[in-house]
């Protein structure tokens, strides 16, 4: 097998980092350094989201491949998880279109009705 090495355009990096770090190493360049997150990133394992959502596994795999649910993230050749916050956001907009529907129900059971009035409470 051949032994591949990438060359390093050193043109772009100041000659006082070239001689602090040598020729061999280099200095992190900007574009290469991951964005820094306040809040670490945990990956849920397939069960953990099966508990967390109380869906089934297919039925995970089948919203996944619709495009209605996260994806999951490839953490080694044999393993896969999804990222919490992504399934807590997931939860929470299907929450918020359950809270919106319900509310939709209840306008237009009024408007058949025409005896219910909605009034906003004072605050």
């Amino acid at each position: 097998m051949a032994n591949c090495k990438k060359r390093i355009q050193t043109d772009s990096i100041p000659r006082d980092s070239m001689q602090r770090w040598g020729p061999k190493r280099r200095p992190p360049l900007p574009d290469e350094a991951p964005p820094i997150r306040s809040e670490a990133i945990r990956i849920l394992r397939l069960p953990q989201v099966l508990n967390v959502t109380g869906l089934a596994k297919t039925k995970i795999y089948e919203l996944q491949s619709q495009g209605n649910f996260p994806m999951r993230v490839q953490i080694t050749g044999h393993s896969v998880g999804w990222i919490e916050h992504e399934v807590q956001a997931w939860l929470t907009q299907r929450a918020a279109a359950r809270s919106d529907a319900r509310r939709e129900t209840v306008a237009n059971a009024a408007r058949a009705s025409g005896s219910l009035t909605l009034r906003c409470p004072r605050g």
